[in-house]
């Protein structure tokens, strides 16, 4: 098991982002990064709606590490305010990671949240995204979780 880490980084150029209508939030962020070079990042807050959102919560009595069985994904069509968005960015490999996690409201009052799989824009998304600089941080499959986590060297 590795210890836990602190690596001091600096936080650099910070973009507002308007996503459109049936725009996939994921690949939406992830095509932004990559256009610009972008490898880690943090996702500071996001505002708007979204729909055909899939999220995965651990179910109740789960343990480490995380398997498919040992968690729920709820799909929930919407649409929906998006209370609370944040998340990050580092890579894994050559591949870019967005990790976001979401809070969702509902016509009713009722709250949704947990880790987002899929989502897309219903009216608007306005991101704010901060470039992080200085950093060695990757995501790695740890052997401990069974989840992607961020390392660094």
């Amino acid at each position: 098991m590795r210890d836990q880490f602190l690596e001091k980084i600096q936080l650099g150029d910070t973009y507002l982002i308007r996503m459109m209508p049936d725009e996939d939030i994921i690949a939406g962020i992830k095509k932004f990064c990559e256009k610009r070079g972008i490898r880690r990042a943090v996702i500071n807050s996001g505002v708007g709606s979204a729909k055909e959102v899939v999220i995965r919560d651990p179910r109740a009595g789960a343990k480490i590490p995380v398997e498919p069985s040992k968690v729920n994904e709820i799909n929930l069509m919407g649409p929906y305010e998006i209370c609370a968005l944040e998340g990050n960015v580092f890579p894994l490999e050559d591949e870019i990671i967005v990790h976001l996690h979401i809070t969702l409201g509902s016509e009713d009052g009722t709250v949704y949240g947990g880790h987002v799989m899929r989502a897309k824009v219903w009216t608007t998304l306005e991101l704010i995204l901060t470039e992080i600089y200085n950093s060695r941080c990757r995501r790695e499959k740890s052997k401990v979780t069974g989840l992607n986590e961020l390392l660094f060297d």
